[in-house]
């Protein structure tokens, strides 16, 4: 039987290095991760210069009307101590907002991260944002990932290549179905995957 614990791929370059060139090579690589991790976590403008929104880590959980700050304060009281980002993937139609998270912690190697499934407050602050993205002419997003920084900078991506979820299930077609009745949008917005087109 096989040893099933995780190895840190950087570890075993290293552990399979012929010369001191080869581990120098693998520390190199392991201190460009550091400083991208670093340098994404301190990011505060977009690709154009505009401020992200942020949240104020000092207050625990303020009142807020802006639906983006919902989810991230939401997120904030699920993430451990010691994380770097927190990268949210939400995936909606209808009435139903499936999340997961993947956090990457200050630790290096396999263990570096931390996976958070279905999360019933993060999910109800992603149902909130959705209605509130709502536009007749794009309709309501079904994928939408959200990246927190230690900084309280937040990233979002509306990714609707893809059917929500990531695999069909017995029920999605008439979710999505219902969904188009709730947020509808012009046919030709429509995904080729949709069931409504």
């Amino acid at each position: 039987m096989g040893d099933d614990r995780l190895v840190d791929p950087l570890d075993a370059l290293e552990a399979e290095a012929k010369d001191e060139v080869d581990r120098e090579y693998v520390r190199a690589m392991r201190a460009y991760l550091r400083k991208h991790d670093r340098e994404q976590a301190a990011e505060t403008t977009d690709a154009d210069g505009n401020a992200l929104p942020r949240l104020d880590l000092s207050a625990a959980s303020p009142e807020t009307d802006d639906p983006l700050l919902r989810v991230g304060y939401a997120l904030l009281g699920h993430l451990p101590e010691g994380w770097l980002h927190a990268n949210l993937m939400a995936s909606a139609a209808a009435d139903d907002v499936r999340t997961t998270v993947m956090i990457k912690l200050e630790a290096d190697g396999p263990l570096s991260f931390q996976y958070l499934l279905y999360l019933p407050d993060v999910a109800a602050a992603c149902a909130t944002l959705r209605r509130s993205m709502y536009t007749e002419d794009r309709g309501a997003w079904y994928n939408l990932a959200f990246l927190l920084r230690p900084n309280g900078a937040i990233t979002t991506q509306v990714i609707d290549l893809h059917p929500p979820f990531g695999v069909w299930g017995p029920d999605d077609a008439a979710l999505l179905v219902r969904d188009h009745e709730l947020y509808p949008r012009p046919q030709e917005r429509l995904p080729a995957w949709h069931p409504s087109r």
